[in-house]
């Protein structure tokens, strides 16, 4: 069964049976997760202060970024969205890295010297917490 713009597509073959609404809810969470990882990756990025540590990051973040939107999209098709809302969901999930680095290049222009390390430490380490987590708990797990 094709689907349009606003129609959900469903290609399911010989699974076990789902819990209604559960598909809906493990993809929202889903994205909610990213989203936040997103935002605290862009924290991370927005508090390197030299140009290669900037650089090195944004691709790392760009190639991690792809993955998360394959996967993630792929749970959402799975669900039965529509295009439309997998359309906002990635797109919310991806609007937040730059709020992030928005963010967090405000907050290192205004703290003094030794308090940006101990932010940026703090910011970093809770980033790399939620990439464990999305790693561990959210996509291996469903694997």
């Amino acid at each position: 069964m094709k689907g349009n713009l606003y129609t959900p597509v469903r290609n399911r073959g010989p699974e076990a049976p789902v819990v209604p609404g559960q598909e809906r809810k493990s993809a929202a969470m889903l994205v909610l997760a990213l989203s936040i990882h997103s935002f605290f990756e862009g924290l991370a990025i927005g508090v390197e202060k030299n140009g290669s540590g900037f650089h090195s990051t944004c691709c790392s973040n760009n190639c991690a970024q792809m993955c998360y939107s394959f996967c993630c999209g792929s749970r959402l098709i799975h669900c039965g969205k529509s295009v439309c809302e997998m359309f906002w969901c990635l797109f919310c999930m991806c609007v937040m890295t730059p709020i992030g680095i928005s963010l967090a290049m405000v907050i290192v222009t205004t703290l003094d010297s030794n308090t940006i390390l101990i932010v940026s430490g703090s910011i970093q380490g809770v980033s790399t917490g939620f990439f464990l987590y999305i790693t561990f708990a959210e996509m291996l797990f469903q694997e």
